[in-house]
């Protein structure tokens, strides 16, 4: 089975008609090309448990999405940013790479992260998903 950032990698590829590797990564942002996608797990919640069953019921994990932008192009990474939110901010009961989701949970709306030293903008946001254990 896939972890999160491959089962998210797709989803992103599709909703922004990128190509993981090419424009889209998982767990870095290389230097080239200037616009990407980078996608890195964070800590998450907690799993959760059901009452009167042993072990994890469902991984709460969690993502930061980073876009970057071409050198002074702030505004293309906002709205490529925005895109991918409002898509992945729409997952509730679907299955992503043969493992099941049950909710998407924003912490934020995209905000401005920083500037390279190659006058690159970035633009992150970060999001929970509640899902079956992959």
């Amino acid at each position: 089975m896939a972890n999160v950032l491959d089962d998210l990698a797709t989803r992103i590829a599709t909703t922004i008609s990128g190509t993981v590797g090419t424009d889209i990564f998982k767990s870095m942002m290389p230097v080239t090309p200037d616009a990407a996608v980078a996608l890195y797990e964070t800590g998450g919640l907690a799993p959760e448990k059901r009452f009167g069953t042993k072990g994890i019921e469902w991984e709460r994990p969690g993502v930061q999405v980073v876009v970057r932008g071409a050198p002074g192009d702030y505004q293309t990474a906002r709205t490529t940013s925005q895109t991918i939110f409002e898509d992945v901010s729409e997952i509730e009961t679907e299955d992503l790479s043969g493992t099941r989701y049950y909710l998407s949970d924003p912490l934020q709306q995209p905000f401005g992260l920083s500037v390279d030293e190659q006058d690159r903008p970035t633009v992150a946001f970060n999001i929970i998903f509640t899902k079956d254990i992959s």
